[in-house]
C-alpha cells in the first residue's frame, strides 16, 4: 500500500484535481489513483479516511441520485 503522508495532504491533493480539471469527485479520485499509479481499492481505504473526501462523495452521489437520501457511502 501506498504510504500518503496525511488525509489532509490526500483531501488537498484531490480538491487540487477537482479544481484544475473541472471533474466529479469520483473521477477526481480515479485520476489520483492513475497519477499514482495505485489501485482503486486503495483509494477507498484513503477515502474513508479523509472525512472530508468522503462528505463531498456522498453529497455528490446524493446529487446524482446514485444513493438514497438519508443512505452513506459503505466506506
Amino acid at each position: 500500500m501506498i504510504e500518503i503522508k496525511n488525509k489532509h495532504k490526500f483531501a488537498i491533493d484531490i480538491e487540487r484535481i477537482v479544481s484544475e480539471k473541472g471533474c466529479e469527485y469520483m473521477e477526481a479520485l480515479l485520476i489520483y489513483a492513475e497519477e499514482q499509479n495505485i489501485e482503486v481499492e486503495t483509494i477507498a481505504q484513503l477515502t474513508k479516511q479523509s472525512s472530508v473526501i468522503k462528505a463531498k462523495l456522498e453529497e455528490e452521489c446524493h446529487e446524482q441520485n446514485l444513493l438514497k437520501h438519508g443512505a452513506q457511502l459503505p466506506i
